[in-house]
C-alpha cells in the first residue's frame, strides 16, 4: 500500500511543479508585454482615453489662445502664425513687403543664394529649387534682419542642368515671392 501512496505524492509534486512553471511563464510574458507596449494595460477604455486626450488638447488650445491674445496686443502676428495647412496659393500676397534675389550662384561644391527684403523684417524664408530632371531641393530659415540666405551642398541637386529657385518670404500671415534661374553643373 505504501507504493500507491508514493506514486500519488510524486504525481502531486509533478503537478505542482508544472503549475508553478506555467504561472512563472505567464508572469514573465505579462511583464515582457507590459514593458514592450504599456498602452495595452491602460485601465481606461479607448473612449475615456480619447476624451481625456481631447480635454488636454482643448486646454492647450485655450492656453495658446490666451497667449496669442497677449502677443497680439503687444505686436503684430509673426510668420509662425501662418496656417501651414493652407495651400501656398491661398496665402495673401504682402502689399508692403517684397523680396528680391540678389545673388544665386554655384561655387566650391555649394549653391548659395542671398535675397533682400523690403518692408517688414523678421519673417521666414522658404526656398524651393525645381528642375524638370531632378527632385526638388528645399530650405526653410528665419530671415536675418532684412536678408534671407542659405548655402546648400551641390550634391543635393541630383541632376545637372537648369533649376529654378522660387523664394517665398512669409510675414504677418502674408507672403512675398521671387524667382530666379540657375544652371547646376
Amino acid at each position: 500500500m505504501q507504493k500507491i501512496q508514493t506514486k500519488k505524492s510524486s504525481t502531486k509534486r509533478l503537478l505542482y511543479i508544472i503549475l508553478i512553471v506555467v504561472l512563472l511563464g505567464l508572469i514573465g510574458y505579462t511583464a515582457y508585454s507590459y514593458f514592450d507596449n504599456p498602452s495595452l494595460f491602460d485601465n481606461k477604455s479607448d473612449k475615456e482615453s480619447a476624451s481625456d486626450d481631447q480635454k488636454a488638447a482643448e486646454q492647450k488650445d485655450s492656453n495658446t489662445d490666451n497667449q496669442s491674445e497677449d502677443k497680439n496686443a503687444k505686436a503684430p502676428s509673426k510668420s509662425e502664425d501662418v496656417d501651414v495647412t493652407k495651400p501656398v496659393d491661398d496665402i495673401p500676397v504682402a502689399e508692403e513687403t517684397s523680396i528680391t534675389i540678389a545673388e544665386l550662384y554655384q561655387k566650391d561644391g555649394r549653391v548659395d543664394y542671398r535675397a533682400n527684403v523690403r518692408g517688414t523684417a523678421g519673417g521666414t524664408c522658404s526656398a524651393l529649387f525645381e528642375s524638370e530632371r531632378g527632385k526638388p531641393v528645399t530650405r526653410t530659415s528665419k530671415s536675418t534682419g532684412k536678408t534671407c540666405s542659405a548655402s546648400i551642398p551641390a550634391m543635393e541637386f541630383d541632376a545637372p542642368g537648369d533649376w529654378t529657385l522660387t523664394l517665398r518670404y512669409y510675414i504677418d500671415n502674408t507672403k512675398a515671392t521671387a524667382t530666379k534661374d540657375i544652371t547646376i553643373r
